[in-house]
């Protein structure tokens, strides 16, 4: 555990892992998984070279939010989320994609889970006109099959995409505690967190995360 440090935008990967415990079954027979996380830097410069070059590994993605700053970075967002949503290999697997809130301790302009969820909707579906519009042009008229949300409906919305799981929760990365998860650097199996990070490593609040994460790794 560490003390909490103040939040930059890395410009290097950061690696780590998680040892999760089977909580379900006895403490005789509990078992434990390992983990390994693999954070992208959140600079607009080099994140996607980043990404790109361990997107193969992944096994789910969490894709991090500053709420305190959505309104002004929505369209950034956006984009980036646009990318993530488009990946072929993550359709084809069916990639479990967290959409995490963070800050929400100190969110000020109340903003919820479901009016980020309906902001990052709404830039989508400029996203998804706009590129339509380019494909139009260059190659004629038609339908896209490879965009993202439902085919031939204006709008986008999360519900509609079939092939990511897709969850949204929210939290910060500083608050309560829970302790059971920090164990680091082992070697096993992949998520690709994205977006925006920090360096503390304890007094998360960080419940909701971790309760995904079990769900996705300890069936």
């Amino acid at each position: 555990m560490g003390v909490a440090k103040r939040t930059l935008t890395s410009m290097a990967i950061n690696r780590g892992s998680m040892t999760l415990e089977n909580s379900s079954t006895s403490s005789s027979e509990r078992s434990s998984k390992s983990i390994r996380v693999i954070d992208i830097p959140g600079n607009l410069r080099i994140r996607q070279r980043d990404f790109n070059s361990e997107k193969a590994s992944a096994k789910a993605i969490i894709f991090v939010i500053d709420t305190a700053k959505i309104n002004e970075e929505s369209k950034d967002v956006s984009d980036y989320l646009y990318d993530i949503l488009r990946e072929k290999t993550y359709r084809q697997q069916r990639l479990p994609l967290l959409i995490f809130c963070n800050k929400q301790d100190i969110n000020n302009d109340n903003e919820t889970i479901q009016s980020i969820r309906q902001l990052l909707e709404n830039e989508l579906t400029m996203k998804r006109k706009t590129r339509a519009s380019s494909v139009a042009v260059h190659q004629g008229k038609g339908e896209s099959t490879d965009d993202i949300g439902r085919i031939g409906k204006d709008t986008f919305e999360f519900s509609d995409v079939k092939d990511i799981q897709i969850e949204f929760v929210d939290g910060s990365s500083l608050g309560t505690e829970k302790q059971s998860y920090a164990k680091h650097y082992d070697d096993e199996e992949d998520i690709l967190s994205t977006g925006d990070e920090t360096d503390a490593d304890g007094g998360a609040n960080l419940n909701k995360v971790y309760d995904w994460i079990e769900k996705i790794w300890i069936k």
